[in-house]
């Protein structure tokens, strides 16, 4: 990538990316897809076109939890295993970049700049890292809601990172860093939209043809209420459960609660 050096008042040189043709097309869909599935790749796809010798590792930690690996690009199964299941079960306790994580560091670093002089003879190194098929290890830490944390941790499959590489990453983690920000915004908004219609959908349900009281004994089943649970809460026997139930059915022309969950599922069309 063409890059053009920028002098940042109080700090060294760094090195800003000028655009070309594939960095704009990356940013295009990654500006698409703020809000969709596919924010990581298209995330990755962004860093990837100044470190294509590279593999890359979106790893999301939320407040109080153990890390989930939310995209990688490893082809080999014993890589795939030792660094989703592995790590996220057990070996993220001793990674320096989970230590960064809890600190609060945001930014790009290297790992063995954030592992402690002895890296090499740490137990973190010995029993997990040294399996870890890199020659060296960026980290890009964002914020991307409330408490939750992400790392992209970049693999260098031979060499180790280029001072050339680490300016680059440093002088566009402010640009994906308000991409990652907006994404969780995005996705968190969209997230409690869903729910808000969902619960809606699941309160009008039947209106008009079911009375009020049937309508509440169909929302709890399909919530996944049993017939003891919908006593309890509604306060009524059993029987008149039954009673209910049987209404529901005929009214709405069905025979059985698994047709009752399609009617709904047609309801949510467009949700």
């Amino acid at each position: 990538m063409l890059t053009s050096a920028v002098k940042s008042p109080g700090r060294t040189d760094t090195t800003l990316p000028l655009p070309n043709q594939r960095w704009l097309e990356a940013l295009t869909r990654l500006t698409q897809n703020l809000t969709t599935p596919d924010f990581y790749p298209a995330l990755v796809e962004c860093i990837k076109t100044i470190c294509p010798q590279s593999e890359i590792i979106c790893t999301l930690y939320p407040d109080r939890m153990g890390p989930q690996s939310v995209y990688h690009e490893l082809q080999e199964a014993h890589q795939i295993e030792l660094n989703t299941r592995v790590y996220d079960q057990a070996a993220f306790r001793l990674d320096p970049f989970y230590q960064a994580v809890r600190n609060g560091f945001s930014g790009v670093c290297r790992m063995r700049e954030l592992a402690p002089g002895d890296f090499d003879s740490s137990l973190y190194y010995r029993t997990f890292y040294k399996n870890v098929d890199v020659g060296d290890e960026v980290g890009l830490f964002f914020e991307v809601r409330r408490q939750e944390r992400l790392v992209v941790s970049i693999g260098m499959m031979k060499d180790e990172a280029s001072e050339r590489l680490l300016r680059e990453l440093r002088a566009l983690h402010p640009l994906l860093a308000a991409m990652v920000l907006r994404h969780g915004e995005g996705s968190e908004y969209v997230q409690e939209a869903a729910h808000a219609v969902l619960n809606r959908r699941l309160r009008n349900f039947g209106q008009g043809v079911l009375t009020e009281r049937e309508q509440d004994v169909a929302q709890l089943m399909l919530r996944g209420c049993t017939t003891r649970e919908i006593i309890q809460l509604l306060g009524v026997r059993e029987g008149t459960v039954k009673v209910h139930r049987k209404h529901i059915y005929s009214k709405l022309g069905i025979n059985a609660q698994a047709e009752l969950f399609g009617l709904f599922m047609d309801s949510l069309q467009g949700v």
